[in-house]
């Protein structure tokens, strides 16, 4: 880092080449993956308190707990699905990733015979039933936000690496695209899908995110399978060689300094004749 500096020519990140990297294998369709599975998430954060309180009228601090399971499930399958991507192929981690947030998309509606253990048993002040009435509420949630959780760590941990090893003369460019894709899911979830929700109805806003994850779940296999990112799947080198000239040029936006050459020694003058 103390003999780096910015580049300033050919470095950089262009959205020239990010655009002509999405358009190249299959960094396009997972970028696409990303945004769909992140989109699950943003559009939760903002409705999912509201449908809570509205339809189990839990205690306030509640509505911020069933996130946890989310979390935990993200941090976990972040740190531990790296191995599986390396052993098993990126490809099988990263579907099996979206069909888990499909699939929690799909079950999170559905949690509707909690509401019966609200009413009956966490109104009992005292009651050695609280704790268990409690967690009968919250694991109907808690479930489908584990396997949601569990999903985007997992399409994460596969893609993020197979897709910095298969382009390693661009990673700026597939950081980016990757980048882009989750801040737009984070900047059109809340509000596409507060809309939605809004239109028609939370559960069926949620269901149609879950059945748009599914059908994009044929591309994606689709995409991989013409194009792999691991040697389990037949991918045998990084694709790198066939890219344009400047992709070796916008290796990393930090470029080693050039070392100096040696100063040469100023000639001394012609000795004075006598």
């Amino acid at each position: 880092m103390l003999r780096a500096q910015p580049c300033t020519a050919g470095g950089g990140v262009s959205w020239r080449g990010v655009a002509a990297l999405a358009r190249r294998g299959a960094a396009g369709a997972c970028a696409g993956a990303v945004l769909l599975t992140t989109a699950v998430m943003a559009a939760l954060e903002p409705c999912l308190p509201l449908w809570v309180m509205h339809k189990f009228h839990p205690q306030r601090w509640v509505t911020g707990a069933v996130f946890v399971p989310d979390s935990a499930g993200y941090l976990l399958a972040a740190s531990l699905l790296g191995g599986a991507a390396r052993r098993l192929g990126a490809e099988r981690v990263a579907l099996t990733g979206q069909l888990a947030v499909a699939a929690a998309a799909l079950a999170v509606p559905h949690a509707t015979s909690v509401s019966r253990y609200t009413h009956t048993h966490t109104r009992t002040p005292g009651d050695r039933l609280a704790a268990i009435a409690w967690c009968a509420q919250v694991s109907g949630l808690a479930l489908p936000h584990l396997l949601l959780g569990s999903g985007l760590g997992a399409a994460d941990a596969a893609l993020v690496p197979a897709l910095l090893a298969r382009h390693p003369h661009r990673a700026p460019h597939v950081a980016a695209l990757l980048q882009a894709a989750s801040s737009a899911a984070y900047a059109l979830g809340p509000v596409v899908g507060g809309a939605v929700s809004w239109c028609v109805g939370f559960e069926t806003a949620l269901r149609a995110l879950g059945v748009l994850n599914l059908l994009y779940l044929g591309c994606l296999y689709r995409a991989l399978a013409r194009h792999p990112l691991s040697e389990q799947w037949g991918a045998i080198s990084p694709d790198d060689e066939s890219d344009d000239s400047d992709a070796r040029a916008e290796d990393t936006p930090l470029a080693p300094l050039a070392p100096r050459p040696p100063a040469t020694p100023a000639p001394r003058p012609p000795a004075p004749l006598h």
